[in-house]
């Protein structure tokens, strides 16, 4: 009896006290910044030789891609899920990885001495560049090492010629984190564009 009693008066003497405790740490928890998320993008188009030689000139419609690839989620694979597409939970694209590429290919086209032009106000003698993009994702092979990329398919219709179909499948080490995937899209980047230029020059050499 007497030990019910003292247990009872210790209890009611650390309520106040424990009822206390819980409102601080819930008052800190409210208060703790957001974390935030990185955004990356393609970076600055700086002028480069490693394009090749002068660009030409093409329509160009707007890039297709993959349902998933139509946010600005960074997807990655790891080695043990590979059928499993997840995102990085602090880092996004700016864009979607579409709209990053067109305005790269455009900015890089433009640096050398080519113009892209909408279809819908271009001219009609330009070869029609239309991109589809089926993978654009860092590829974990360890938890240290991966290789982002890039996948798809690049279809010309040059005027009085059939379309012809190309299809890339890109890769760059990547590292271990998001800001290495971004490095290593940048050069996929790269790299599809100066295929693209490619096969545009071989469609005009082609034309009758």
């Amino acid at each position: 009896m007497f030990t019910d009693q003292l247990f009872a008066r210790k209890f009611r003497l650390m309520t106040p006290l424990l009822l206390t405790a819980a409102m601080l740490l819930s008052a800190c928890q409210g208060t703790q910044p957001a974390i935030s998320k990185a955004a990356y993008d393609l970076g600055p188009a700086l002028a480069s030789n490693t394009l090749g030689s002068a660009a030409p000139s093409f329509l160009l419609n707007d890039i297709r891609s993959s349902s998933a690839l139509e946010s600005n989620a960074m997807w990655y694979r790891l080695y043990d899920q590979p059928q499993q597409l997840k995102a990085f939970a602090y880092a996004r694209w700016t864009s979607t990885p579409a709209e990053l590429l067109s305005l790269r290919l455009k900015q890089r086209t433009a640096q050398h001495g080519g113009r892209v032009l909408q279809r819908s106000n271009g001219e009609q003698t330009l070869p029609v560049v239309q991109i589809e993009l089926d993978e654009a994702a860092q590829h974990f092979s360890s938890a240290t090492q991966s290789q982002f990329i890039l996948s798809g398919r690049i279809l010309i219709q040059s005027p009085g010629r059939p379309v012809t179909v190309k299809a890339f499948s890109l890769q760059q080490t990547a590292g271990s984190d998001a800001a290495g995937g971004a490095a290593a899209a940048q050069k996929t980047a790269d790299e599809l564009i100066n295929i693209v230029w490619q096969q545009v020059r071989h469609s005009e050499r082609s034309t009758p």
